[in-house]
């Protein structure tokens, strides 16, 4: 049987071998005595498996002693055939555990560097060269609850260097016990195979590029029929033609899970040895289910009543592997019995399908050709393949690899575009009408959506020209109510002042006439005493207007503020207005209800040059942020003390400049950090806010061409990061 042949069978019944990706029967090697030279690496696979050496003696027992190169095993039982082989060992030895030894000698030819690994999943397995272990695979014991048996992983190898002219003692402690019981599930390779493979170093390229092409290929295969059966599945539900999408599906979902499966069992290490031979024992009938479901498939597909037979027929691909895989072990023959059963199927569902080609042509069915390319296109890829592998003797893994995709997807591809372009066919005379009602709509679509994009802006630019003017008003409102009675403040506090200094004339014109007779006189201690009263009374009435007068200043910029400004962005000095308006609304915070002390620490950018901002509107932004974290900081001083800080920062890099709010406070709770910035949502109780601050500023700095993002850590503080783009979006941007 062909190497190729014998490929795709072993993709067709994968219980079957229970192996990696070699892709050809290979015959155990005659070495007498076993000499290592570089004519021993097949030429496919370049590689050298251990088990299929002859010349291994074995023992029941176990010692570890046995891997020494000293230990004298003359007395073992010496194999005449290959571990590799049924009844290698005869029964009365073989009792699920053993040593294996064999000496080696290493030919001037032999490669100096080489790798180990193991492949198969079968057994247990520890792997000394002169009583040095080398490579292990679960756990070997004498006993069936000690074993532990573990699948072999493909990115586990061992380095190992020879000596040439040298020779070395191989031993190997070895165990299987259970193999009966899960024979029942998987074909098994024999009991005795501990799998041992030793490639070039030079090769391990070759070896991790066959990694990849695999891992390409079982991707794309998956991906492909994953995205056939969603079709289909999405067509079952939503079109009338039922029947064909159903069986598409079936038929696609099949081979998926199959690809899957093998996708999961070549490149990803399974630890649970019986998971391994689980998956293996369903991946065993998902092909040939799928190939017992062509025949009537294509009936379906092709809208012809199929024969009785085609209907049953499905269920023989679940009973042929059943009965084939039992075969095997019976007969120790799976290169011969598993391909012969794989033929034997896949000729009668190809006969089943040609049967519905002939039947969809009499009834002159249109695309015929389409379900006759996917249906007759696999044995064209057997016989190709066989062709170039096993006539030609093309050596390219890729080649095959990609074939094997091709054999796999080819009879879902096939059916999927056939009823595909059944499907536009049915709709072809639509198509006029549905594409100028479509011109139509996009064209209605496109008047719509511009209309409510424009109408959209309007109403946010009105939103927020409302907002801000309500707050204006507020502003100038309070702020004329305040400046009344501060002009009265510093009205009378300058006329006081002028009637001390009239009172201290007098009264120093008083000390003139008692200065001759100050001790005896009382009047001029009295007259004294007055004096420094109004010294003191004057110094209090300065300090009334002085900072009545800086009152005063405070309300004229917040009436500055309320009238807001021509609308245009100007180079602004960021860093004073942050100062002069953090200051501002510090001492506006002091002069409240509920005054708090808190250090504020600019740490301002000296570098940062002027940035294009509308400073009437965004001074509000930093009132706002400002007054939100001394509210934040009294919040949190309710309930303990500690020393409140309000970090005020400016930063820049190449396209954006950062201001940063930074406060010790409460924090804000992670439910409400997507909602702080939404209008009128607020924390605080009764009537205390108003749930237009942030929102407010968030307009602000978003008509800014700029974004605001939120930090914080509960109990820690929170941090509000303003991000402006160094030149403005727009020339004239309306606040």
């Amino acid at each position: 049987m062909g190497s190729f042949l014998t490929f795709f069978f072993i993709l067709l019944m994968p219980a079957a071998q229970n192996s990696g990706f070699q892709v050809h029967d290979k015959e155990p090697l005659q070495t007498a005595p076993v000499v290592l030279h570089d004519s021993l690496f097949t030429k496919e696979d370049r590689e050298i498996n251990f088990a299929d050496l002859k010349g291994w003696r074995f023992s029941p027992e176990d010692n570890p002693e046995f891997a020494s190169p000293q230990y004298d095993d003359s007395s073992w039982y010496r194999l005449t055939k290959a571990p590799s082989q049924y009844n290698a060992l005869p029964d009365t030895l073989w009792k699920g555990f053993g040593w294996f030894r064999l000496e080696v000698t290493i030919d001037p030819s032999f490669t100096t560097r080489t790798m180990f690994q193991s492949q198969d999943g079968s057994g247990a397995m520890e792997f000394f060269i002169n009583d040095s272990i080398i490579l292990r695979k679960g756990k070997p014991a004498t006993t069936l609850n000690e074993q532990d048996l573990a699948t072999a992983s493909i990115s586990e190898l061992a380095f190992y260097d020879w000596e040439p002219g040298k020779t070395y003692q191989l031993a190997v402690r070895y165990s299987f016990h259970g193999y009966d019981t899960l024979k029942l599930l998987d074909n098994l390779k024999p009991p005795t195979f501990f799998d041992i493979h030793l490639f070039k170093k030079e090769n391990l390229g070759l070896y991790l590029t066959r990694t990849k092409i695999v891992s390409l290929i079982l991707g794309s295969s998956s991906l492909v029929l994953f995205m056939v059966m969603i079709l289909h599945l999405f067509m079952y539900f939503k079109v009338k033609d039922k029947g064909p999408n159903f069986w598409i599906f079936i038929l696609t979902i099949t081979l998926f899970v199959f690809s899957v499966f093998l996708n999961i069992r070549a490149l990803y290490q399974i630890s649970s040895y019986p998971v391994y031979v689980a998956i293996s024992f369903i991946m065993s009938f998902l092909i040939p289910l799928a190939i017992g479901l062509v025949p009537y498939t294509t009936h379906q597909v092709l809208r012809v009543e199929p024969h009785p037979f085609w209907r049953h027929f499905i269920w023989l691909g679940i009973v042929i592997p059943l009965l084939g895989s039992k075969i095997v072990v019976i007969y120790e023959a799976e290169s011969v019995i598993n391909p012969l059963i794989g033929l034997v199927l896949v000729g009668t569902a190809i006969f089943g399908g040609i049967q519905a080609l002939r039947k969809a042509m009499k009834h002159t069915r249109e695309d015929v050709g389409l379900i006759a390319v996917s249906i007759l296109g696999l044995p064209v890829l057997l016989v190709l393949g066989i062709f170039l592998f096993d006539i030609l003797e093309l050596q390219n893994f890729s080649v095959t690899m990609v074939m094997y995709f091709l054999l796999l997807t080819v009879v879902p591809v096939g059916m999927s575009l056939y009823q595909g372009k059944r499907f536009l066919r049915m709709h072809n005379h639509l198509d006029g009408m549905v594409e100028e009602r479509t011109l139509e709509l996009e064209k209605a679509f496109q008047e719509l959506e511009e209309s409510h994009q424009n109408l959209k802006a309007a109403q946010n630019q009105l939103v927020q020209q409302e907002k801000l003017a309500s707050l204006g008003q507020m502003t100038a409102g309070i702020a004329h109510e305040i400046k009344n009675p501060l002009n009265f403040v510093n009205n009378f506090s300058e006329v006081c002042i002028e009637l001390i200094d009239e009172a201290r004339v007098e009264l120093d014109n008083a000390l003139k006439e008692h200065r001759n007779s100050p001790d005896s006189d009382p009047n001029f201690s009295l007259l004294k005493n007055i004096s420094e009263l109004l010294d003191s009374v004057e110094n209090n009435l300065q300090k009334i207007h002085q900072h009545g007068s800086r009152a005063d200043g405070i309300v004229k910029a917040m009436l500055l503020h309320s009238r807001g400004g021509s609308g245009k962005q100007v180079p602004t000095d960021l860093n004073s207005l942050l100062k002069e308006y953090v200051n501002l609304a510090y001492h506006g915070m002091r002069a409240g209800k509920k005054p708090i002390e808190v250090e504020i620490e600019l740490q301002l950018d000296d570098s940062l040059q002027e940035v294009s901002l509308i400073s009437e509107d965004f001074s509000r932004v930093i009132l706002n942020l400002s007054n939100n974290a001394f509210d934040a900081l009294r919040e949190k001083l309710e309930k303990k003390t500690f020393d409140a800080k309000l970090v005020v920062k400016t930063e820049q890099d190449k396209d954006l400049v950062r201001i940063l709010f930074k406060d010790n406070g409460p924090g804000i709770p992670e439910e409400n950090k997507n909602k702080i910035l939404q209008p009128f949502f607020t924390t605080k109780k009764g009537t205390e806010g108003t749930g237009l601050g942030l929102s407010i500023s968030h307009d602000i700095v978003k008509a800014h061409g700029g974004n605001i993002l939120i930090e914080s850590e509960p109990g820690m503080g929170t941090t509000f990061i303003l991000e402006l783009a160094k030149k403005p979006i727009a020339e004239n941007v309306s606040s």
